[in-house]
């Protein structure tokens, strides 16, 4: 723990110096902290050739594929992936100064498309969630704001899988403390929640808090939409919210009333 906040304020004191890649850096030196004081074990090389994900490569099993339990874990997937992509959306939208004066997100459509593609062809290929992250923040924070940054790191992906001794021995403790920072830098949008007037504040500060409490940003925009919308309804400023979002705080309400 002291080691994981002494990088966090390592990574504060370099952000705020503007020094270039200090998120890396911050990893960098946590990391090597952690394997010389035997916190971690170190990497066993540095180098190794990629092998496929053998036992999930193409694992595609179409049995019941239209059966009620197989269609309600689709709904509940379709339901996390889609509102953790829009969270990380806006949040990163936000930081990197891409939303409209009205808090649209432009080409929000072509970045859920990608972001849906990634999704299926990596449960066909077998590997981890391909979805969007909300790290992306650190890459927005560094100065990236162009495709190219996304071709970039894409590249770098590809070549860290002739690493991954080296990049699997990087601990948590490490890591840790940069996704704090970034969760720091994402805060600056909160000044634009009008703060005085209470429905418009509770729904802010449960979609914030109930991130964090129940590891889902899913979880917290729901709870966000369902408290602005009953709020809004109760203090009798329904026409403050667009007819959709009552018909979606219906469905969520619903959704987590079956869970």
């Amino acid at each position: 723990m002291l080691l994981g906040l002494a990088g966090l304020l390592l990574i504060g004191a370099l952000v705020t110096r503007r020094v270039k890649g200090a998120l890396l850096i911050g990893i960098a030196v946590v990391a090597v902290g952690a394997w010389v004081l035997g916190l971690s074990p170190g990497p066993s090389g540095v180098f190794s050739w990629p092998s496929p994900p053998r036992e999930t490569l193409g694992a595609l099993d179409f049995r019941g594929l239209f059966s009620a339990k197989v269609l309600g874990v689709t709904l509940a997937l379709l339901f996390v992936d889609l509102f953790d992509t829009a969270g990380t959306l806006l949040g990163v939208g936000r930081l990197g100064g891409f939303l409209t004066p009205k808090g649209e997100l432009p080409g929000a459509g072509r970045a859920f498309v990608a972001d849906a593609v990634g999704t299926m062809a990596g449960a066909v290929l077998g590997t981890s969630a391909i979805t969007t992250y909300i790290e992306s923040a650190a890459g927005v924070e560094e100065g990236g704001r162009t495709g190219l940054t996304a071709v970039t790191v894409a590249a770098l992906f590809l070549l860290s899988l002739f690493c991954i001794p080296l990049l699997s021995a990087i601990p948590s403790v490490a890591t840790a403390p940069a996704l704090v920072a970034v969760g720091a830098m994402m805060m600056s949008g909160a000044v634009e929640v009008p703060w005085t007037r209470f429905d418009e504040a509770l729904p802010a500060f449960l979609t914030v808090a109930m991130m964090p409490f129940t590891y889902s940003i899913a979880h917290g925009v729901s709870a966000g939409i369902v408290s602005y919308a009953v709020l809004k309804l109760l203090t009798g400023r329904h026409r403050d919210a667009h007819p959709v979002l009552y018909g979606l705080a219906g469905l969520l309400g619903l959704y987590h009333a079956l869970a």
